[in-house]
């Protein structure tokens, strides 16, 4: 038969988080005890305030008070598929086979599921150029930017763009704001 003096603080915890995890002595018998038992309602209002969400203002002031505290927000823009029309020759197509020629410039446009943030990354040769457009976030001055898979980081200042050396494969990119 189970007694008080043998709950731990660790069973209060995890009868409350965990509760899987108890026998199933200790759960019927904190189970009894619940109504009255304070250190079972300090941990339930624990996890009730721990599965709210904070609102952003909240986040705001906690950014003013602690500058530790950086309130950032990272948007994942993913690729466009541009569908400009082919434009059609006057030239006529030749039968014999040429060289397949690789194009002058590769574009490729970037933009998040909320349309907020565009990135245009134009390949030419063996230079990349990445140019970005913030379609709400017009207030900042500063971006980080990272592409992946590379995982290669930059920080874009004034929406300058940026020139990179190299083709770069990229299939996503993260834009931290804040």
């Amino acid at each position: 038969m189970i007694e008080l003096k043998d709950i731990t603080e660790r069973d209060i915890f995890n009868f409350v988080f965990f509760p899987e995890t108890l026998s199933a002595e200790k759960f019927a018998f904190l189970e009894k005890k619940e109504g009255g038992f304070e250190p079972i309602k300090f941990y339930r209002h624990l996890k009730k305030a721990i599965e709210s969400d904070i609102t952003d203002e909240i986040r705001k002031k906690i950014a003013e008070k602690i500058p530790a505290y950086k309130l950032t927000k990272v948007i994942k823009l993913f690729p466009v598929k541009d569908e400009l029309p082919k434009r059609t020759s006057d030239v006529p197509i030749l039968a014999a086979a040429s060289a397949a020629e690789e194009p002058a410039v590769i574009a490729k446009t970037f933009v998040d599921s909320d349309k907020t943030f565009l990135i245009r990354l134009l390949r030419m040769g063996n230079k990349t150029k990445i140019f970005t457009f913030p379609i709400t976030h017009t207030d900042r001055e500063t971006f980080q930017l990272t592409l992946h898979p590379e995982e290669e980081t930059f920080t874009i200042h004034n929406n300058e763009a940026i020139e990179l050396e190299g083709k770069h494969e990229v299939e996503s990119i993260s834009v931290e704001v804040g």
